[in-house]
């Protein structure tokens, strides 16, 4: 007796340092060792160990463990389609088949479980984003997309095989949301700040970085705004840069783009000179010139005569030729009321103050001398030398150009740029 008992004494010494159960390798290694012990006793041993029903609940609650944990691992990788949802579904359910206390057994199977749901519903969260589209609600679709995303942790992230769709929904949709808000931010009442407006290049900069689909996500009305702004801030800068010319400058032309929408033809804004006798007197060119000419003989007037043109929002010079080597200036010369008409003439000086003679016609009844030339320059109007001496006339500078016969510009004068034609000009 005393021996049967020091082996049921055993077996249960054997039984109880399984302690708690565990779905662990250490665990199922004890409840076996004692299984095996407790079948090597005699029939009398066994009905002196003590504790044999914890030995059997053991076994059965390990069992449970390893029947839901076979469940669980059966889930695999996480893809988004019917047959894993299927599998993690039977998981959960076999999960809740354990009590509370018998689910804190398995607490990294637990872990797997909850982190394949939560890769499966991000991977479903990003499949049903859809199409991009530049509306608040697809907004709140990315940034909870995003927020969900950032809650996963490092390994569960590395799981979303799909990440780079929602990657490319936010460049996408915050790219075009960056042009919206550039546009957005240009000012209302547009002022000149200079030849660049930065407001407008950074937001058309942006808009032309866009790929064609995002272009087609920008509201129309955004894209109008933007263009509307590039063509309203292209006046104020044509219309400073005049501005400045006219300021600068006497007897200066501007050609507008697309002219008059007459065939070869350009039309000009001339500004009077605003130099009176003083200051013309006082030009060292004029000086120049005038001692050059003829003895008796002086400049009455003079008009230096250049062209602007707008081209792609800017006002650059220009010579004749860079319109047309074909084309000539129809200037027309308004004379001067306090010069004799029955005796003056009109010359062309060149870069070098060159007098160059040129062929005119006169019609006294308008008081208006007709010029056709190839080249651009000073056009002087001379006359006689006049008594008392001309500081004290006090001339003034009066050629004034516009645009001749069928477009005409407010002022006094006139250009038009035409053809040479030889049959259709006698001049």
């Amino acid at each position: 007796d005393a021996y049967d008992l020091a082996h049921a004494q055993v077996c249960d010494t054997l039984i109880l340092k399984i302690n708690q159960v565990r779905y662990t390798d250490n665990c199922l290694k004890d409840i076996v060792e004692a299984e095996n012990y407790y079948r090597s006793l005699s029939d009398d041993q066994k009905e002196l160990v003590v504790n044999h029903q914890d030995l059997l609940d053991a076994r059965e609650l390990y069992d449970k463990l390893k029947s839901v944990v076979e469940v669980i691992d059966a889930i695999g990788k996480i893809t988004y389609d019917s047959d894993c949802y299927s599998r993690i579904l039977a998981a959960k359910e076999a999960f809740a088949t354990l009590t509370k206390d018998e689910q804190l057994l398995i607490p990294t199977w637990f872990n797997n479980l909850t982190s394949s749901e939560d890769i499966y519903d991000m991977l479903g969260i990003i499949s049903n984003l859809g199409n991009v589209e530049y509306t608040n609600e697809f907004k709140q679709a990315l940034q909870n997309a995003r927020n969900c995303f950032d809650a996963l942790d490092y390994n569960e992230q590395n799981s979303i095989y799909n990440y780079q769709k929602l990657l490319d929904a936010e460049e996408m949709y915050y790219d075009v949301d960056r042009v919206v808000n550039l546009v957005n931010d240009i000012a209302k009442k547009l002022e000149y700040v200079g030849t660049h407006n930065p407001e407008i290049e950074k937001a058309r900069k942006a808009y032309d970085l866009l790929t064609d689909a995002e272009k087609a996500l920008v509201p129309q009305l955004t894209y109008f705004t933007l263009t509307n702004a590039e063509e309203e801030y292209k006046e104020l800068k044509i219309e400073h840069e005049r501005r400045e010319i006219e300021d600068r400058e006497a007897g200066v032309a501007i050609a507008t783009e697309g002219g008059s929408g007459i065939p070869n033809t350009v039309s000009i804004d001339i500004n009077n000179s605003k130099n009176n006798q003083e200051d013309f007197k006082e030009n060292i060119d004029y000086q120049t010139i005038q001692e050059g000419l003829p003895q008796g003989e002086e400049i009455s007037s003079i008009c230096s005569i250049k062209l602007y043109e707008e081209r792609d929002g800017e006002i650059v010079k220009l010579s004749l030729a860079d319109i047309d080597e074909n084309m000539s200036v129809v200037i027309k010369l308004d004379i001067p009321e306090n010069i004799d008409d029955s005796n003056f003439r009109v010359v062309l000086l060149d870069d070098e103050n060159n007098i160059i003679e040129m062929s005119y016609t006169y019609s006294k009844d308008t008081r208006q001398a007709t010029i056709v030339s190839s080249k651009l320059g000073s056009f002087a109007i001379l006359t006689p030398v006049s008594e008392p001496d001309v500081e004290k006339n006090g001339l003034w500078l009066a050629i004034i150009a516009a645009i001749g016969t069928t477009v005409l510009i407010g002022g006094v004068g006139s250009f038009e740029i035409i053809k040479k034609h030889k049959k259709q000009n006698n001049y």
